[in-house]
């Protein structure tokens, strides 16, 4: 994002929540993740302004995820398979 114009910046985040706002019933986001959080003061007070998000980070870099027997049942569990259609999109 940091390298984006601020009318690119506008442009992504308005997009983003459009689709947000059109899949969810109309619901509005209040927050986002930067991509890998790439972000600086610009970007965030353009998201803040424009948008009234508050961006959302993390302190810290998580460890890898070990996927033990016990782990893959319960998402297996409790996640629904999916399917990627032709489309690219998950269903």
């Amino acid at each position: 994002m940091t390298t984006l114009s601020n009318a690119d910046v506008v442009a992504q985040l308005g997009w983003t929540l459009q689709v947000i706002y059109n899949s969810t019933g109309g619901r509005l986001a209040r927050f986002w993740r930067p991509p890998y959080g790439d972000t600086d003061v610009r970007v965030t007070a353009i998201a803040k302004e424009v948008f009234g998000l508050t961006a959302v980070v993390w302190n810290h870099e998580c460890a890898a995820l070990v996927l033990t027997p016990a782990v893959q049942l319960l998402i297996d569990t409790l996640m629904p398979p999916t399917t990627v259609l032709q489309t690219g999109l998950l269903a």
